[in-house]
């Protein structure tokens, strides 16, 4: 089904938005606070919560994959389709939505694709119709807008994105030699140092490296979203509690093991064993605490199998003075 595009008036023509836009996009820009695109989508929802109630006062509930993820729309044990109210099993979960929710679940329904909830909005868009050639050099690097510096050369400027939806930009930093990382707030380049730690950690956040054509698009948005808000600077591996999920964490894993244990020896590199020993991994086994080492099989096992796991587990228990499969590791 071919998304519906709108044409916007010209003054309303900046950030997200451009001359047409399909009623996601116009879904962002309202919550950014365009006043045009929030008109446009209360008349919308407005439309569809008619078709989804059918006289019925009472909101549905959002029919989750016991996640994250919302499937649809349940109400008295029926869920909502394209052909109106239809008998449905018990979802696995299911979560509160109000009005505007229902209708935007309704309007995915008719797309046939889920939708997910995230405790955080994009602060910009990366246009897909903005060419894409590579990261700034020093023969590109930008003035900022709002009377900023000019960034040295050798900068890149990279947009922090969602996880699953990369043109959705959650931050945008500007990384200088050193490294040295500047990110972008009410139209200035702020130091922030806690970044370096972030983007080093063994789970950064999924970054996009912003081309010369996409970085004044994407600033002018990030410059419209923070104006006037106070600036924080990030506590080191702070924000990925905050605005980030852990499920692109059991996705690096999986990736990494499947490929470089593939050999079967039970080996891993030195940055993979270090999550297991001592970083996020070795929080979820607690090494040293009776039941350690089944823990570690029973998380790994997940990724590379059950027998590749023993050798996994038995490997990055001897450093620790573990005691090879036995149940535990010791002191």
């Amino acid at each position: 089904m071919a998304d519906r595009c709108y044409p916007v008036p010209i003054t309303f023509q900046f950030g997200v938005l451009g001359s047409a836009a399909t009623l996601d996009r116009i879904d962002l820009a309202a919550t950014l606070g365009n006043g045009w695109a929030a008109r446009l989508r209360a008349k919308e929802n407005a439309q569809t919560l008619e078709r989804v109630l059918e006289g019925d006062v009472r909101l549905p509930r959002g029919a989750t994959d016991g996640d994250e993820f919302v499937l649809g729309l349940v109400r008295d044990g029926h869920a909502w389709t394209r052909h109106g109210w239809e008998p449905a099993p018990t979802p696995p979960g299911t979560c509160d939505l109000d009005a505007d929710d229902v209708a935007f679940v309704a309007r995915a329904v008719l797309a046939g694709s889920p939708v997910r909830l995230v405790p955080y909005t994009p602060v910009a868009v990366i246009r897909r119709e903005w060419a894409s050639n590579g990261g700034m050099t020093a023969a590109d690097t930008p003035v900022s807008p709002g009377g900023g510096a000019a960034l040295p050369p050798g900068t890149k400027v990279i947009a922090v994105v969602d996880e699953y939806d990369r043109d959705a930009v959650l931050d945008t930093v500007a990384v200088l030699p050193g490294p040295k990382i500047k990110r972008r707030h009410d139209g200035q380049w702020m130091d922030d140092p806690g970044w370096v730690s972030v983007l080093r950690s063994v789970r950064p956040p999924p970054v996009v490296v912003l081309s010369a054509a996409q970085i004044p698009d994407v600033l002018s948005q990030i410059d419209q979203a923070t104006a006037g808000e106070p600036f924080q600077p990030t506590k080191p591996q702070a924000r990925r509690a905050s605005a980030y999920t852990d499920r692109a964490d059991d996705m690096i894993i999986e990736w990494s093991l499947s490929g470089l244990l593939a050999v079967g020896d039970g080996r891993m590199p030195g940055k993979l064993a270090r999550y297991w020993r001592f970083g996020p991994g070795a929080a979820k086994i607690r090494w040293g605490t009776p039941g350690a080492w089944t823990r570690c099989h029973r998380n790994l096992s997940k990724y590379i199998g059950p027998e590749r796991a023993r050798g996994a587990c038995t490997n990055l228990a001897k450093p620790l003075g573990g005691h090879g499969v036995a149940t535990h590791v010791g002191d």
